[in-house]
């Protein structure tokens, strides 16, 4: 069934509607909620007349990007009257392939505190940050989008998101469970579940280890500012320097289900 999108703003207004009208005939409407994938200000409800259920996005961007429902329960609230709700336009795919078109809108960027599930994330300059925690990865669903600061995610970069560091960075992940470690470039926001550090991309996940486990135990390390321009050879240079590099061949990505598997780890 087609779901259309509205803002999480409207499952605050239309409740405040139907309570102050005490009104009990009409339409009825079945709110759920989601979270987008990885811009805070992408919130939204799913409206359909039956729950639809969610996806924890190895790019739970998530997406995140990325603090997911695993199965929303359905609101029915009746309302008097007909609601026109015009669906966003899908966040459109570009072409990847090309590094210099990839980071041509790119931009240099902070950003404002935000909040996202009731938590609130400062963005700032954070020269000695470092932390212990779980990694995701986000892979096809991300893939040709922008990403917060407008470059266009491309999933066989060593790229990643978090939720406050300035963008673009380096930060060096390491994987607790086998001592691997590679450079990514953070040009993205989230992710947003609780306990989870950083979401990286697919190939970042080939290289750590842990594509088929779909999170692992890392720590981060801020290594410093990212070029704006094409160029990647300081993350992809490191990562052939690696004694496991030749080994770390690519694998088979998870069965479809997979995601929705992990949707109830925090």
């Amino acid at each position: 069934m087609p779901v259309a999108r509205v803002s999480i703003f409207t499952t605050r207004l239309l409740p405040a509607i139907a309570m102050t009208l005490g009104l009990t005939c009409g339409l009825g409407v079945a709110l759920t909620g989601c979270a987008g994938p990885s811009d805070p200000s992408m919130q939204f409800a799913d409206l359909a007349v039956t729950p639809v259920a969610g996806r924890d996005l190895a790019g739970s961007r998530t997406t995140t990007t990325r603090a997911t429902i695993s199965q929303p329960v359905a609101l029915v609230i009746p309302v008097p009257f007909p609601i026109a709700i015009t669906a966003p336009t899908p966040r459109p795919r570009f072409a990847t392939g090309d590094l210099g078109a990839e980071r041509r809108d790119a931009i240099v960027k902070v950003g404002k505190p935000y909040q996202v599930a009731g938590r609130w994330y400062t963005p700032r300059h954070e020269p000695g940050y470092q932390a212990t925690g779980v990694a995701s990865w986000y892979g096809a669903d991300f893939h040709g989008k922008r990403t917060a600061n407008g470059e266009i995610y491309n999933k066989q970069r060593l790229t990643a998101a978090h939720p406050t560091l300035p963008l673009p960075s380096y930060v060096s992940v390491t994987n607790i469970a086998n001592g691997r470690t590679v450079i990514v470039r953070v040009n993205d926001r989230g992710p947003y579940a609780r306990g989870r550090v950083i979401d990286v991309s697919q190939r970042a996940a080939e290289l750590l280890g842990f594509i088929q486990k779909g999170m692992t135990q890392v720590r981060v390390a801020y290594v410093g500012p990212a070029p704006i321009g094409p160029d990647d050879k300081f993350e992809q240079t490191f990562a052939n320097k690696q004694s496991w590099a030749k080994a770390a061949t690519r694998v088979p990505l998870p069965p479809a289900n997979w995601s929705t598997a992990i949707t109830a780890t925090p």
